[in-house]
């Protein structure tokens, strides 16, 4: 019986040793600086764009012509060499978009072919 004792005795004294050891691990991780400025972009540059730049109206028309002759998608060959100009809404980075990029055109009040519903 008295050996029972013992052993739960070093056993709560194993516990009691191992408990302040994680605390003090956890105290000693905390970060003890508020230096949570934006980190400057260095080493990035803008992208060299080849090609010609086409609006989203241009292919919303090319899908507006497509239904209408019954197909569902309208097909860019390859051979054009076309890009579109906007700004990203959503991306695939935390998962909830399959391979997907979804881009909005920007507004401009002064042209209507920039109309911010069409991207």
């Amino acid at each position: 019986m008295k050996n029972i004792i013992l052993l739960k005795m070093k056993t709560n004294n194993i516990l009691s040793y191992l408990s302040i050891a994680v605390l003090a691990l956890f105290v000693a991780s905390c970060v003890n600086d508020d230096d949570y400025a934006t980190p400057s972009p260095s080493g990035t540059e803008d992208p060299v764009l080849t090609g010609q730049q086409t609006s989203f109206q241009a292919i919303y028309s090319r899908l507006a012509q497509a239904n209408a002759d019954g197909d569902a998608t309208a097909i860019i060959e390859d051979d054009e060499d076309l890009y579109l100009v906007g700004y990203v809404v959503s991306s695939d980075q935390s998962g909830n978009f399959f391979e997907e990029l979804i881009i909005q055109n920007k507004t401009d009040d002064s042209d209507s072919m920039d109309d911010p519903r069409l991207g």
